[in-house]
């Protein structure tokens, strides 16, 4: 996965909380990365280790380039902030790992 391919996978998932919990849910930075390839895999992109773990290293700005100037999530500002667990994926400004939340309508 390449850093284009890298914004352009988050652009597929970026909306896909269902997808995004379950990287949340992951133990440990290994168990992300086999993961996200799983999921890469499913959508049709190439990866491999580490081409994901650099694009996990680099996330924020995969993060700004595939919001292309729409407002971040809460998850994409704790990011892009650094409040992003390498190990545990994204967590909340407490160290809790992020979990989306329906909107109540």
């Amino acid at each position: 996965m390449t850093d284009t391919q890298g914004v352009q996978f988050y652009v597929a998932i970026r909306k896909d909380t269902k997808t995004l919990d379950r990287f949340a849910q992951a133990g440990s930075e290994a168990e992300l990365i086999e993961l996200i390839m799983d999921e890469a895999d499913k959508r049709g992109f190439a990866s491999t280790e580490e081409l994901v773990r650099s694009a996990l290293s680099d996330l924020g700005t995969i993060v700004q380039q595939a919001a292309g100037g729409d407002e971040l999530t809460e998850m994409e500002l704790e990011i892009v902030s650094g409040g992003y667990g390498q190990v545990r994926g994204p967590t909340d400004s407490c160290g809790r790992p992020y979990q989306s939340v329906a909107k109540r309508g």
